[in-house]
């Protein structure tokens, strides 16, 4: 009796293990999966937060960019006006400079005539 005893009593202590066991196994899991869970939240946080970062550096150096092309364009506008300014002063310079010689011309002209106009009534 004392055997059959001992040998029920062993059943329902194991039962009891194995019982436990699968418990808190399925506790276990719940725990791995909420850890799991949470671990898969952090990482989306983190490549979200990854990403926004990403997209200002980007959008810095779109910026970036766009203000030096509009400095290299206001230099070249700049460059262009001063070749333009120079081009015509030396417009105006030519055109003075003709005006000039054409009035000196003028002058010599009427200077001549009127040499030779004053040497052929005394000759």
């Amino acid at each position: 009796m004392k055997k059959v005893f001992l040998f029920l009593s062993l059943i329902v202590i194991s039962a009891s293990i194995f019982a436990q066991n699968k418990d808190s196994l399925s506790a276990e899991m719940e725990r791995l999966n909420r850890l799991g869970d949470s671990l898969h939240k952090v990482r989306l946080a983190r490549d979200s937060a990854f990403q926004e970062e990403m997209n200002e550096s980007l959008r810095k150096l779109n910026q970036d960019i766009a203000t030096a092309k509009s400095i290299e364009i206001e230099k070249a506008t700049e460059q262009v006006l001063a070749q333009h300014r120079k081009e015509q002063k030396r417009k105006r310079m030519a055109a003075l400079l003709t005006i000039a010689a054409f009035g000196v011309a003028a002058l010599a002209g009427a200077f001549i005539a009127k040499r030779r106009k004053g040497n052929s009534t005394h000759g």
